[in-house]
């Protein structure tokens, strides 16, 4: 009669046991990831990702600044389906973005980032979004005599010293046309002149 070898029923032993262990391991590993929960946070605590520096935001509610009629206004004008709301306030602390909030019955929503101000160092358009071209001379060597200037082309960038929109020449030269005859620039964003800077980036 054949006697199975001692190795044999060792080796057996010794896989059945490893089996065992692995499936018991598993089922740990299991039942401690659902016995783990997220942190919770506090009542009115807000998360995003700015849209900018794709930095992770946490912040309270409490700490949303009411935008002021000016800047509701220039919100609105992006955003017509804003009008009426409640707006609020969050500065990226990274890099300067503006995260505007709507209040919708104890919860908030983001509409957007920057829709009444200038990116913090865009280099491109506010109204038109095309790409802003450093000028050749020295900061500030024509700001306030812009009619001096040897060219002013139409990518070049001016800034408002209203609301601090950096708008190209060809729009701000377009909104002048509409607005009025007595000025050649006209803040786009919103509507006031005269433009006397330019934008160095």
């Amino acid at each position: 009669m054949y006697e199975t070898p001692p190795w044999v029923i060792l080796g057996t032993l010794a896989f059945v046991l490893a089996g065992t262990g692995l499936v018991l391991m598993l089922v740990l590993l299991s039942a401690q990831r659902r016995g783990r929960t997220a942190p919770k946070r506090s009542a009115g605590t807000v998360q995003i990702t700015c849209s900018v520096c794709r930095e992770e935001l946490v912040f309270q509610e409490s700490e949303l600044i009411s935008l002021s009629p000016q800047e509701r206004a220039l919100v609105v004008r992006v955003k017509p389906d804003l009008v009426g709301k409640n707006l609020r306030e969050y500065v990226c602390p990274h890099c300067e973005a503006g995260h505007c909030f709507v209040g919708e019955r104890s919860r908030l929503r983001w509409v957007g980032a920057n829709l009444y101000q200038p990116q913090a160092g865009t280099k491109c358009c506010f109204e038109c979004r095309k790409p802003l071209v450093k000028p050749p001379w020295a900061v500030g060597a024509y700001d306030g005599r812009l009619e001096e200037a040897p060219v002013l082309a139409p990518d070049y960038g001016l800034v408002c010293s209203r609301c601090g929109a950096v708008c190209c020449v060809a729009c701000c030269s377009k909104m002048a046309r509409a607005r009025t005859n007595e000025t050649k620039w006209v803040c786009p964003r919103c509507f006031r002149y005269p433009i006397e800077t330019v934008f160095h980036g």
